[in-house]
């Protein structure tokens, strides 16, 4: 259980790397893009400056044409960065989704091994039980002869040996039970 909680906590912690990750990526993104405001209102204050220099000397189109380069130039740069955010948060996204399926599949393989275990254990303990449930109903049987029969009809050491052999058998199934016992709750507490 403790390893689970661990590997919960290494994914949280994880999690919170790539948080941090996006945030500095989101924070460069929004630096570029005052970058971009920037750009654009020189860009304006150039097209206005452009304007009055066209008003006042008509033989600068070269220059205009020039600008005219650099404002396509800028937008193409513009749009390559948007497409390259756009790829840059896809990549995240799928890199953090590939991640987390990987680590469920991992615990759910896990699971399903501890389930299968269980599962073998419970139908061990369940034959146990039913072995000592017929012994138990064979000494009952046992006693109830042994109360018909009268001392002179039997043989003692016969019988003692007999008991004997049936505590031994009883004991044995017993510490057999014992320690599925201790097998199944150290299934359930590695569960938990």
């Amino acid at each position: 259980m403790l390893t689970k909680l661990k590997e919960i906590s290494e994914i949280h912690e994880y999690l919170a790397s790539i948080k941090a990750g996006l945030a500095q990526i989101l924070d460069e993104s929004a630096k570029q893009q005052q970058s971009l405001g920037i750009l654009g209102e020189q860009m304006d204050h150039l097209k206005g400056e452009l304007d009055a220099q066209r008003e006042k000397v008509s033989s600068f189109s070269v220059v205009v044409d020039e600008l005219r380069t650099i404002k396509d130039t800028l937008s193409k740069e513009a749009h390559e960065f948007r497409v390259l955010k756009t790829q840059t948060q896809r990549k995240i996204m799928d890199r953090f989704e590939e991640d987390l399926t990987t680590e469920l599949r991992r615990h759910t393989d896990t699971l399903r091994q501890d389930m299968q275990a269980y599962a073998s254990v419970r139908k061990d303990v369940s034959i146990i039980a039913t072995d000592i449930r017929t012994t138990i109903a064979e000494l009952e049987k046992f006693t109830a002869i042994s109360k018909q029969i009268k001392e002179a009809d039997f043989n003692l050491n016969k019988y003692a040996k007999r008991l004997s052999e049936s505590d031994q058998e009883k004991l044995k199934l017993m510490q057999r039970i014992d320690g599925l016992e201790r097998l199944v709750s150290k299934i359930r507490r590695a569960k938990s």
